[in-house]
């Protein structure tokens, strides 16, 4: 009995290692919130008139804007990202640096934004890998690593694009 404890023991301890914070997780000054309720990706609207013969208007297309060459970088660490929730223009380019000894992925949380491109997955994101995202829609798009969190905690982010003034 005392064997499969001890077993069993060194096996949590295992299993607990395999995420735990490296070094540089602990530079940052303020941890995380536990939990966060899920923020849709939102878009601001252009305005649309009425069609002619009745029929409702078509959704109104978001504004968008072209690269503006300015790049922010976020760290993959092994259990957040740093910086959890950046603020950018649109037009900038997004840059995640994989800086942790984990596979991760990057996954926004509105499907909207992954069919436009917005995602990368475990096996294109190991450690010291990049990848880079130019957000070139004001709103607001909330992020999560599904390896390490849900998309209301553990690994998230957000990214709030504001229109470039």
């Amino acid at each position: 009995m005392k064997t499969l404890i001890r077993v069993g023991l060194a096996a949590a301890a295992l299993v607990g290692s395999a995420c735990a914070p490296d070094p540089h997780d602990v530079y940052t000054v303020e941890a995380p919130p536990a939990t966060r309720a899920p923020l849709p990706a939102t878009t601001v609207p252009v305005e649309s008139e009425p069609a002619a013969d009745g029929e409702p208007p078509a959704p109104p297309e978001p504004t968008t804007f072209a690269p503006n060459g300015e790049v922010v970088e976020v760290r993959s660490l092994d259990n957040t990202f740093r910086l959890e929730t950046i603020e950018i223009d649109a037009g900038t380019e997004v840059l995640w640096v994989n800086g942790g000894r984990n596979e991760h992925n990057v996954l926004p949380v509105d499907e909207v934004a992954a069919f436009a491109g917005f995602r990368v997955e475990r096996e294109d994101f190991t450690p010291g890998d990049e990848y880079s995202y130019v957000f070139d829609t004001p709103g607001v798009f909330p992020y999560y690593c599904s390896i390490h969190g849900t998309q209301n905690a553990g690994m998230i982010g957000t990214v709030i694009v504001n229109a470039p003034a």
